[in-house]
């Protein structure tokens, strides 16, 4: 699993690890105890991929051939995935494998059209595959789609399914890992949210941008920034969301709630945005976050940001406007609220000004 844990954390991720679940390689202590307890039990495969498509890493030509046929490696070459230089090898592209698909996606972050894939894109597949795990829907959407994860999935369960993002580049890469799962019922589509689109959905379902970040901060905006807050973009998307949806259809959106001047304000904005339509909104949030970076630490008191809450929002039609804020798994959301607490404070101590 990608991601990082820390203190407390890493002995949860440990004890899952032992029980043949998750791993956490990316940045952990026990990196190498955990890749030479896998190797031991699997052989050298996984660790060898894992550090060619994940972690990026050159590895040696001729560890590939004793776990795949040359001819494999050839056509992976000619399509472009692979790049041999000096017996070694390298990936042109990332691959993640979940839940019994696989998907490739961008390394390089300095694209100014890169495909995203991280934490958020497998925490969502998992929330929504236990919100519903056995409704069918006639017609899905999935928007700012990036790599296609949320709309690949849904496709089990829909008829038609769309895949949807203004970044062309994240169009392709949504058609190929269609292609790379067999699945026929997904189309990818080049949109401004539903500027291209026709006709309501049964489902809909969004990975935002949603980070804070100032306009111009050195960092891609395309799959990141969600305005100075990391709410702009949520709240156009709601505003214009009703009139896709159909009457009993169900909206799910990855997004962030800052925490300004003490209290959070996604709530709040996202009812004067939908004012007085009758929809049943629930919020869950799944972990607090912080930012290390100095640039962005400036944003954050500039803009009285303590913090803000990955979350997900759940939007039903009802009978009024009702609003619920939930907590998704408790003891890790109040582990990741303390750390950010030390990071905050950390940066302060550190003199980072405004």
């Amino acid at each position: 699993m990608p991601g990082s844990s820390h203190g407390a954390g890493e002995l949860a991720v440990w004890l899952s690890f032992l029980r043949g679940g998750i791993s956490c390689w990316d940045r952990s202590r026990f990196h190498e105890r955990y890749r030479s307890r896998l190797t031991k039990a699997k052989g050298p495969a996984p660790a060898l991929l894992y550090d060619l498509f994940w972690l990026h890493k050159a590895v040696p030509e001729s560890a590939l051939l004793r776990i795949a046929h040359p001819e494999v490696l050839q056509e992976l070459a000619n399509s472009g995935l692979l790049r041999v230089d000096d017996d070694h090898v390298c990936a042109t592209a990332g691959c993640f494998s979940f839940l019994g698909q696989t998907f490739l996606f961008d390394f390089d972050r300095g694209r100014p059209d890169f495909v995203f894939f991280g934490t958020d894109s497998f925490i969502m597949p998992r929330f929504i595959g236990g919100l519903f795990p056995e409704k069918r829907f006639k017609r899905s959407l999935d928007l700012c789609t990036g790599s296609g994860v949320q709309g690949l999935f849904l496709s089990r369960q829909s008829d038609e399914a769309l895949c949807v993002d203004i970044n062309l580049r994240a169009v392709s890469f949504a058609r190929a890992n269609a292609l790379l799962n067999n699945i026929t019922n997904v189309r990818a589509v080049q949109s401004n949210l539903f500027a291209n689109l026709e006709g309501s959905f049964d489902c809909i379902t969004a990975n935002t941008p949603y980070r804070p970040m100032p306009e111009k901060s050195g960092v891609c905006d395309l799959p990141l920034r969600g305005g100075d807050l990391g709410i702009e973009f949520t709240l156009r998307l709601i505003r214009e969301l009703p009139q896709y949806l159909t009457d009993d259809g169900i909206a799910i959106i990855y997004t962030s709630d800052p925490v300004v001047d003490t209290r959070p304000v996604l709530l709040p904005e996202v009812r004067q945005v939908l004012e007085h339509q009758p929809f049943r909104i629930d919020e869950y949030l799944l972990f607090r976050s912080y930012t290390d970076e100095p640039d962005l630490h400036k944003h954050f008191r500039r803009h009285n940001i303590s913090g803000y809450d990955d979350c997900l929002l759940v939007l039903r039609k009802g009978k009024s406007l009702e609003v619920a804020r939930n907590v998704w798994r408790p003891s890790y959301y109040w582990r990741t609220y303390l750390r950010s607490l030390a990071m905050r404070r950390r940066m302060m101590r550190a003199g980072v000004s405004a």
